[in-house]
């Protein structure tokens, strides 16, 4: 939970304001003694930057709004995640920061000052295109699974760049929408590892032009900080009064003024264990080291300048502990209020952008709105707060409840489709797994194309969704996350969204929106999180499939076990043999197809599809054979082999002109099932899995049927 960070007036005398120094510049910090970039190329191998693993990272940063001019403390413990013992470590930042000190801190060698040494490496990681790397031996090996705590300073100029896209020959504006990350008076966007490094990470380099290697490492990342827990203080430097919110990680905290002393906002110095280190001189704190360079830009300035727009005031806010759980670190300010999200009436707050853009936003929300309530539980603090990107040309930013996107009076019908993501994650618990912050909303984004752009529409979203998701299927390797623990965003988005998807159609939409809306309604995350919110995450997963068998009143405990329990993959569908056989009218009796295979899985008497059931329709038409025989009715048999790993339930339908029928099959991992679907006319073709599952090859699988004498 953000928290505001305020000192009061009250306690200070009237003399301490006279008596603090001016705050020195952000250029006189960083022409401290911090070490210079050495040449050549750094020393550090990707196993060495993947086994190192950040437990916990405590940030604070103090930020110039005016010119970019950034000064961050970053206090981590960190772990050997690798198999060997580490002799060094190895963490990135941005080319536009250096490393100014660094030291051990806590246990053995508690406070002892590390030699830096900092090498350029090239990454499109960083928009830059290139990241200094710090490189610190260890006065003592860091065993496998052992810790280590870590003090460390840095500092620079964040501005807009975009060097990495046309390093590869993106023209310069296109560059410039993708790449919009950086600190101005009006607007601070930094959104993390992948686009800019703002914090340090420990990560192998990745370049865009190299295929689909700069997504793997991006999702890689995620997976690795999953367990990461952050804190954040932040002091940002600005002209003028006008009220600013920050979000951090997608948590809103307003900046407030206060008395601006350096101990209000800024770190112990080395060798104490207070909050504040007391005022000092600038040229004490320089005599002091490099190290306690990147403390002198927290120094003090009179609160005479609030109110006035020609003044530098200095404003302050404070997050504490959040668990990434796979979650991008940003942080953005811009003007306004951060309480009034909670208190807006609608659902979708907007900071910023073009005055004719809120009636667009509104009138877009309010299609939204009858989905969310069908799905979702009502929840008065759900609100979309959308932060305005300058240039109607960006690409949007989504985390959690806050939205970052070039805003403009649109098309609502377009604007509508592409706010039923964020409206819905604006509804998600935020300890809830990441399967379900990022699945659910997906899924009611494919629910509203299909209403409002019919079925094939939302199939074909979901074709679109495959191959992605078949290439990390068979890039997981033989220790792959389950669904319930993933948060890998083609995990925890894509199948979790088809997982979804799979689920209404063996349900029915009321009793999986009825589960749904008891585990979402307010409380039930945390009910479910005694344990911690890993624990909590299972839990809340365990409860969902609960609620879905009461609700339903079916057991599918092979389906969570096989889709969300454990990670087997994807299933592999084939038609083994189609055999249609017609029925003579007014015969009790039905006589099996003759020359069936050996099959797995219960046979017996297949489910019917009810009446109203959406899936079965039988408009009337004429039908057609080409053996001439009369149409009546018939009983198709069709049998499916699963060469995958998980079992699946999916749609078996036969069609002829103008009719169709359509009944579900379960087919067990590596096993047969056959389905006895019943038609009134000749039939023409077969088709199972009408794309709504995953496969390991395809989507869908089609046979024609010709009818001949030898079917009656």
């Amino acid at each position: 939970m953000a928290a505001v960070l305020v000192v009061p007036v009250a306690g200070a005398q009237a003399g301490d304001a006279a008596q603090m120094p001016a705050a020195p510049t952000h250029q006189a910090a960083a022409a401290n003694d911090a070490a210079a970039v050495s040449s050549g190329e750094s020393p550090v191998g990707n196993a060495e930057r993947t086994a190192l693993r950040i437990e916990n990272l405590s940030l604070d940063m103090h930020l110039n709004a005016d010119t970019g001019a950034v000064t961050t403390r970053a206090r981590m413990r960190v772990r050997n995640g690798g198999a060997s013992p580490m002799t060094r470590v190895a963490l990135q930042v941005s080319s536009a920061l250096l490393w100014q000190s660094a030291r051990l801190t806590g246990g053995d060698g508690g406070g002892t000052a590390l030699p830096v040494r900092q090498y350029r490496v090239t990454t499109d990681t960083d928009h830059t295109g290139v990241a200094n790397e710090l490189v610190l031996a260890l006065p003592k090996a860091l065993a496998p699974g052992a810790e280590l705590n870590l003090d460390l300073y840095y500092g620079g100029t964040l501005v807009q760049s975009a060097e990495r896209l046309l390093r590869i020959g993106a023209p310069e504006n296109r560059a410039a929408e993708a790449d919009w990350d950086g600190v101005s008076p009006e607007f601070v966007g930094l959104r993390g590892f992948g686009n800019v490094l703002w914090l340090p990470v420990s990560a192998p380099a990745a370049i865009l032009a190299d295929g689909d290697a700069f997504a793997k490492a991006v999702r890689a990342e995620r997976e690795r900080t999953a367990g990461a827990t952050v804190q954040m203080s932040l002091a940002l430097e600005h002209t003028g009064a006008s009220p600013m919110t920050a979000w951090f990680v997608d948590q809103p905290a307003e900046l407030r003024s206060a008395l601006q002393r350096r101990d209000a906002f800024m770190p112990a110095r080395h060798g104490t264990d207070t909050a504040g280190a007391g005022t000092q001189s600038a040229a004490a704190s320089q005599d002091s080291g490099a190290h306690e360079a990147g403390e002198q830009s927290g120094d003090a300035q009179s609160t005479e300048a609030a109110g006035d727009p020609d003044q530098t005031e200095i404003v302050t806010a404070k997050w504490d502990g959040i668990r990434l759980d796979g979650r991008p670190v940003s942080l953005f300010v811009m003007e306004g209020d951060a309480a009034g999200a909670a208190e807006a009436a609608a659902p979708v707050r907007l900071v910023g952008g073009e005055a004719g853009a809120r009636s667009s936003y509104a009138s877009a929300a309010g299609r939204v709105a009858p989905l969310l309530k069908q799905w979702l539980p009502l929840s008065g603090g759900a609100v979309l707060t959308v932060l305005a990107l300058p240039s109607p040309g960006t690409q949007a930013f989504a985390d959690g409840d806050l939205l970052v996107a070039p805003t403009h009076a649109s098309d609502t019908a377009a604007l509508a489709e592409s706010l039923v993501y964020p409206m819905a994650a604006a509804r998600m618990p935020v300890d809830a797994p990441a399967w379900m912050r990022e699945g659910v909303p997906e899924f009611l984004r494919l629910v509203y194309l299909e209403q409002t752009g019919g079925r094939d529409r939302m199939l074909a979203e979901l074709q679109g969704l495959t191959p992605a998701l078949q290439t990390a299927e068979a890039e997981r390797g033989m220790d792959p996350a389950p669904l319930r623990t993933c948060v890998d965003p083609v995990c925890a988005r894509d199948k979790a969204g088809f997982a979804l998807m799979m689920l209404r159609g063996m349900v029915g939409d009321a009793p999986l929106a009825q589960a749904l809306q008891a585990v979402l309604l307010p409380g039930s995350a945390a009910d479910a999180g005694v344990g911690g919110e890993a624990e909590g995450g299972r839990a809340l997963t365990r409860r969902f499939e609960a609620a879905v068998q009461q609700s339903s009143g079916k057991d599918l405990s092979w389906f969570f076990s096989d889709w969300f329990s454990a990670d087997r993959g994807l299933p592999d569908l084939q038609i083994v043999q189609v055999a249609p056989r017609r029925i003579e009218r007014g015969a009790t009796t039905v006589t099996e197809p003759v020359k069936r295979g050996p099959r797995l899985g219960a046979l017996g008497a297949e489910p019917q599809a009810e009446a109203d059931d959406p899936r079965r329709s039988s408009p009337t038409a004429a039908s057609r054979n080409t053996a001439g025989l009369p149409d009546g009715s018939w009983l198709v048999a069709v049998e499916v082999q699963n060469n995958g790993d998980a079992a699946v339930e999916v749609p078996v339908t036969v069609r002829s002109a103008g009719l169709q029928n359509q009944l579900p099959l379960r087919v067990p991992a590596h096993g047969r099932a056959t389905v006895r679907v019943p038609f009134e006319a000749a039939p023409e073709e077969v088709w199972v899995n009408d794309g709504t599952a995953p496969e390991q090859h395809g989507q869908t699988h089609h046979r024609s049927i010709e009818v001949t004498r030898e079917s009656r």
